[in-house]
């Protein structure tokens, strides 16, 4: 009986002390931790934490602290965009010139492969996002030589077209549902759209009556990031969400674009810091609100982080800028436990403590017998 009190008032403790935390927790502002990734440009991660980098000899893969060069198409280098959570990656590479000029055409990387995609009857293609299915997307010269987005599905290259009074498009991100986002420009030049395309249609979005929009990725629930012209004249970054453009870079008051989000709603990109040492700086927007991510990491660690290109569905974001030696290198960011996280968990294993005091050290029979059935 004594054990019994004893199990309920620690319980109750440990859930008032949980719930303290939660509720201080949720107004305090994330932390993180960060890995040096070497030189290069970091550019995509997926939730495995493997991330594809550009060096000036080619592309290379992140694996488990490892850096294993994708090759090229026969030509002097690739670069990698993008990566699905199977490990496929996407990018251009320079072809060999075996048939004539050297080309940039659009490859896909998978099981240690790279492979061409081809083009839409032109000299030059473009890869710039992959889905977990491995439909690719990105832009593409047509025969006529214009550029025009495209979606690489099954062997086969769809050209997705151009939204009305515009002469190319391009695409950037697309979702696991094959809903794809990008640009399309006018035939002035002088201004750009946002599109979402799905079902064989492709749609503008609202762009609060600004000019120069671009949709640079899209989460699985359809919300959008990228940039776009204010009616001051200055470039913000922006998120489409539920038929809603915002402008989340309003609050930096400076030139801004956001250029990755997740399934979390969490989004990350670069700011204009208007300083001739640091010109550009990494934020996150998380929550409605929006952190320089340079005050989010340990302090004193030299790093003045540039620009956040990537976050992936555990938090984890990679970019570039200098390290503490003066380097410029690309880093990954892991999220810190946050205290209320770190309170549950000291809940669980709280109670699951005591469940063993009470029985002696082992667990109950019944839960052995579900153990087993299971």
């Amino acid at each position: 009986m004594l054990n019994k009190m004893f199990f309920s008032k620690a319980v109750a403790l440990s859930c008032a002390s949980a719930y303290w935390l939660l509720v201080q927790g949720a107004e305090a502002a994330p932390a993180y931790n960060i890995t040096d990734l070497g030189a290069g440009y970091a550019h995509a991660i997926n939730d495995s934490g493997q991330i594809v980098v550009n060096r000036p000899n080619g592309a290379f893969l992140y694996s488990n602290g490892i850096m294993t060069a994708l090759g090229t198409l026969g030509g002097s280098s690739s670069y990698a965009t993008a990566l699905n959570d199977a490990g496929q990656v996407a990018g251009f590479s320079w072809t060999s010139g075996a048939s004539g000029t050297p080309r940039e055409h659009a490859f896909l990387y998978s099981d240690g492969t790279i492979s061409d995609l081809g083009t839409l009857g032109g000299d030059y293609s473009y890869a710039t996002a992959i889905n977990d299915s491995g439909q690719v997307v990105g832009r593409s010269e047509t025969a006529g030589g214009s550029y025009h987005a495209f979606l690489y599905d099954n062997g086969t290259m769809h050209d997705l077209g151009v939204l009305p009074g515009t002469s190319a498009s391009g695409a950037l991100g697309i979702n696991k549902n094959g809903v794809v986002a990008g640009w399309s420009d006018n035939l002035n030049g002088s201004t750009a759209q946002a599109f979402l395309y799905s079902n064989g249609t492709m749609n503008a979005i609202s762009a609060l009556g600004w000019s120069n929009t671009a949709a640079m990725a899209i989460n699985d629930s359809a919300q959008v990031v990228g940039g776009s012209d204010t009616s001051s004249g200055s470039y913000q970054a922006i998120l489409y969400s539920n038929g809603t453009m915002t402008a989340i870079g309003a609050s930096l008051q400076t030139l801004s674009r956001a250029n990755s989000i997740n399934n979390s709603g969490q989004a990350v990109g670069y700011f204009d810091y208007n300083s001739p040492a640091t010109p550009t700086r990494a934020f996150l927007y998380r929550d409605g609100t929006v952190y320089d991510l340079n005050n989010l990491i340990p302090s004193g660690s030299g790093w003045a982080l540039d620009y956040a290109s990537g976050i992936n569905n555990l938090g984890q974001i990679i970019g570039w800028g200098t390290n503490q030696y003066g380097y410029a290198d690309s880093f990954m960011l892991t999220p810190v436990p946050e205290p209320a996280t770190l309170a549950l968990l000291g809940l669980g294993l709280a109670a699951l403590a005591l469940k063993r005091r009470r029985t002696g050290g082992a667990l109950p029979r019944r839960d052995v017998q579900v153990k087993a059935a299971r």
